[in-house]
């Protein structure tokens, strides 16, 4: 595969996960009651996405990165 083409894959990837994410969302706001099938994305891109936040930015968490 060429390089490009692996770069597009992986970009419409992402870019698929986070429409996936964002439509489980607004799924999981409007129906709080019959909804709840669709948490389990949501929550897991927000616990994904603290997570990424504090190895990358808290100094504490960056063991052996200099």
């Amino acid at each position: 595969m060429q390089e490009y083409n692996k770069k597009n894959l992986i970009l419409f990837g992402i870019l698929a996960l986070v429409g996936l994410t964002v439509f489980f969302t607004i799924v999981l706001l409007t129906y709080a009651k019959g909804g709840l099938w669709s948490a389990p994305l949501p929550v897991a891109a927000i616990g994904y996405a603290i997570y990424r936040f504090l190895k990358d930015y808290l100094p504490l968490t960056k063991e052996g990165k200099e």
